[in-house]
Formats: structure tokens, sequence, C-alpha cells
């Protein structure tokens, strides 16, 4: 199968994984299962690709001390909070160290944190500045690779030629663009989706994929809120509603030769709607990518 496309390991068991014949995989934990159950999964998930040598990047965190009570999925590094900004820092860097020995592609890691509104920032390009070259010495000091993944919901940080520039200048740190949050950028910044995936996809070190329903964001959209992430199956049309022409985003990306996760739950349709899907996927690109 393909060796740039893989599967976010939530969803999917081991036997699963081993039946598709899934060359790269994205550990993660979920907050669908108790935390405990979930990391044990990733965790078994992750020696298995050791294993057997097939190609993992890891979403952090994986690794949640009791000290931390906030919600894993949120960032604040970018936070006016400086308690909860070092409390940021020192997560990831946990993650770093206690994965240190693993043979990890690249980490993905939310950046840029909730901030719809808030414009009253004294420096922030110097705050930016600092945060990220703070990443990127952790990142430098464990010998990682950091990819941020591209969101709209800080007012302060949603301009994607913004990222792209700022990103380039750092040696450790690289861009994961995500369609189903650069849609929902799209909506709340606002701008065209086409055109900034057009520009992001260049410059991306790789890529999530997944899709929703609908012209509303986040809590806004009731797909999302019903289903979450949906998988992208070649039958969806943006002429129906849906965020996009999956067929037109999915080869757009093959062509970038670049790492894809499909990161989607099992929630709309059922289980083997995504494993039907996603084999579907697998088995295009093997095709299109003989026809290079």
């Amino acid at each position: 199968m393909s060796k740039f496309v893989g599967v976010n390991q939530v969803n999917l068991s081991i036997e699963e994984i081993k039946k598709l014949n899934i060359r790269r995989v994205e550990i993660c934990i979920t907050q669908s299962r108790p935390y405990k159950e979930s990391l044990k999964d990733a965790l078994e998930t992750l020696e298995f690709c050791e294993e057997n040598r097939i190609a993992y990047s890891v979403h952090l965190p994986l690794y949640i001390p009791k000290w931390y009570q906030q919600d894993y999925l949120a960032a604040f590094f970018l936070s006016k909070n400086e308690a909860l900004r070092k409390q940021s820092f020192h997560l990831l860097e946990m993650n770093l160290k206690k994965l240190e020995e693993k043979n990890v592609d690249y980490f993905v890691l939310h950046f840029p944190g909730v901030n719809h509104t808030d414009t009253d920032h004294e420096n922030f390009k110097l705050f930016l500045k600092s945060s990220l070259e703070e990443i990127n010495t952790l990142a430098e000091k464990y010998n990682a690779k950091i990819l941020l993944e591209y969101f709209g919901s800080n007012i302060l940080f949603n301009d994607y030629y913004q990222w792209i520039e700022i990103i380039e200048s750092f040696s450790k740190i690289g861009l994961l663009l995500d369609t189903g949050h650069l849609y929902f950028a799209s909506k709340l910044v606002p701008f065209d989706f086409l055109q900034a995936f057009s520009v992001l996809a260049k410059a991306a070190d790789a890529f999530h994929f997944w899709t929703t329903k609908g012209s509303h964001y986040y809590q806004n959209n009731e797909y999302y809120k019903t289903y979450h992430h949906i998988i992208p199956n070649f039958n969806q049309d943006a002429k129906d509603g849906w965020a996009f022409d999956p067929r037109f985003i999915f080869n757009q990306m093959l062509n970038q030769k670049k790492p894809i996760i499909l990161e989607a739950s099992n929630i709309y349709k059922g289980h083997e709607y995504l494993i039907n899907s996603i084999q579907e996927l697998l088995e295009y690109a093997e095709i299109f990518q003989k026809d290079y």
C-alpha cells in the first residue's frame, strides 16, 4: 500500500491495520474512551509500528500527568496566562522526553489556542516568536520534528501566509494542513477555502484528511457536533453541502508526495463505512502513485 497515506489509529485495531496493509500510522489518544485504556492502545500500536518498521507520527500529547487539569487538546502556548503557558511547555517537554528513544517520524502539536475576540496583546509578534523559539529549542534538544497544525481559531494568528512565513524560519518546526480545520477556518476568519488549500498544501509537511457538511464551524455545525471527523468518500459532493470534493483534494495532496493521515471517527454511517472508505482511499492512492 501507499507509503504516504496512513490512518489515525484511534478507531482501528492492530488486526485491522494489518489486514489493510497500512504502512503509515498516527498514534493518538482519544477523549471518547477512558484515558488509561486509550493510552494503552496507543502505546501497543506504537510498538507494533516499531516492530514492523511502519512509519508513524505522534499526535501530542500522549502522556497526561495528574497535574495537567486542562483539556489536553487545547493549547496555551500563546496564552496571556503565564501559569497555563508554562504548563503547556512542561507537558510538551515531558512527552518529547518520554518518546525520545522512539523512531517517531514527526510530532503533531496544537499551537495557537482559541481566541476569537481579544486583540489587546502588547508586542504579540515578539511573544509569538519567543513561543516558537522555545518549541524549536525543545525539538532540537530531543531531536524531534514538530508540525504545528493550522487553525484559524486565534484572531491574533490566523493569517495562513503569516503561518508559512514564520514557521519556515525554524529548523525543527513544520506545518500540518488539516482539511477539516482549514474548512472551518475558512468560515471563521473568513477566506476562500480552495485558495488557502492551494497555498498551504505546497508549504505543509504533512496532512490530516477528514471532512464535514454544512456552512457553519465547530459547535455551530450540526454535522460536526453529531459525527465529529467524517471519513472522506468519493460519493460525497460539495454540491450537496459537503466541505469539498474529496477526490480533487486527495489528488492535490497526493501530488505533494507528503504524509496524509486519514483522521476520522467511525460515528458517521458506522465502522464498516469507515473501513470501506479507508480501503478505497488506500487503493486509489496506490494506483495514483503508480502513474507518476
